[in-house]
């Protein structure tokens, strides 16, 4: 009888392991559930940011750019003779300008969407599950 016992503690001991193992493994998840939509959440806040400042910077750089313009027209058209060519001179310097800073804030929107820390967690987490231990070599 001295023998049995220990066994059903045995057996008991194995449920409980199991339980606290998936308390542990759910409680991870939900941790990085949190750590996601918290660095989703302040990546978001930073683009919104942005943008409106982007916006309220585009009202006075368009407003400065058709004074400029209208300044610029009034000088080229005296110095090429022609105000179809100043015209045309001017729209291609303004399009080469507006393709440089459409490039460079597509890069810069890139960078403020990418949840970075969330995913390095999740690669340090998946090497670990992936990687074998030293007896399974």
């Amino acid at each position: 009888m001295r023998r049995n016992r220990p066994r059903n503690n045995r057996r008991r001991e194995f449920p409980d392991i199991i339980s606290s193992l998936a308390g542990n493994a759910l409680r991870l998840v939900q941790r990085e559930l949190q750590l996601l939509r918290l660095d989703v959440q302040r990546s978001l806040s930073q683009f919104c940011r942005g943008i409106v400042l982007g916006a309220c910077a585009i009202v006075f750089v368009v407003t400065m750019l058709v004074f400029a313009g209208m300044a610029l027209n009034e000088w080229l058209t005296v110095l090429l003779g022609s105000p179809i060519l100043s015209a045309a001179s001017i729209a291609g310097g303004m399009a080469l300008i507006a393709l440089v800073l459409v490039l460079l804030s597509r890069r810069a929107f890139s960078i403020a969407l990418q949840p970075g820390r969330t995913w390095q967690s999740l690669a340090a987490i998946a090497e670990l599950f992936s990687s074998r231990g030293p007896d399974e070599r």
